[in-house]
């Protein structure tokens, strides 16, 4: 079992071939920041083009340069490296997610403003169809999903992300569909985990 992620409205999608929940385990908003006392008051991207933006991408630097219509982005290898451009104000808006934010934000000691919400990130479970000790993919997603559910509707779930300092992720848990047809086969042609 691994974790897919899919961002909306982006070629990073849950890749084929392989057996996933029908919904995702988290929906987590991917939203536009600034510091908080640069006070900043934007809402589109259409407002943000004076901007230098900065967002996260692992790829190679020649994967990294700049594209036609997207002149005031700027890309950075981690959350660490993105948000110390964002307090040393090489980039005046970084994009990321509320998670990495709180973290960065207490780690650098910086307030952070978020301005508006760009996309949305899902994380999938998913499982392989073609495994040679699995004679029924499906049977062990839908149990995963049930015992996902019941985890979290014991609050065992909850109890384990507030030990880790990670309650602020309860509120963006997707309730996982309960019963026959929480799993599904992904057909899909030609769509990469992550291409973006």
């Amino acid at each position: 079992m691994l974790y897919a992620l899919e961002v909306e409205g982006t070629t990073t999608r849950v890749p084929s071939d392989v057996m996933t929940a029908i919904e995702p385990v988290y929906r987590i908003p991917i939203s536009v920041y600034a510091l908080a006392s640069r006070d900043i008051d934007i809402d589109s991207f259409a407002q943000a083009q004076p901007y230098k933006i900065g967002m996260m991408r692992i790829a190679p630097i020649e994967d990294r340069s700049f594209r036609d219509g997207q002149l005031n982005f700027y890309y950075f290898e981690s959350d660490e490296l993105l948000t110390k451009a964002l307090k040393a104000r090489h980039v005046d808006l970084m994009i990321m997610e509320p998670g990495s934010v709180l973290t960065m934000g207490n780690e650098l000691k910086m307030q952070l403003q978020r301005l508006f919400d760009y996309t949305y990130l899902s994380y999938y479970p998913i499982f392989s169809r073609r495994s040679p000790r699995l004679t029924n993919p499906m049977a062990l997603c839908r149990a995963y999903v049930k015992a996902l559910t019941q985890v979290v509707d014991s609050g065992l779930y909850l109890h384990t992300l507030e030990a880790y300092g990670l309650g602020l992720f309860m509120p963006y848990y997707h309730n996982v569909v309960r019963g026959a047809g929480d799993c599904r086969s992904n057909h899909a042609e030609g769509i990469e985990l992550i291409k973006d």
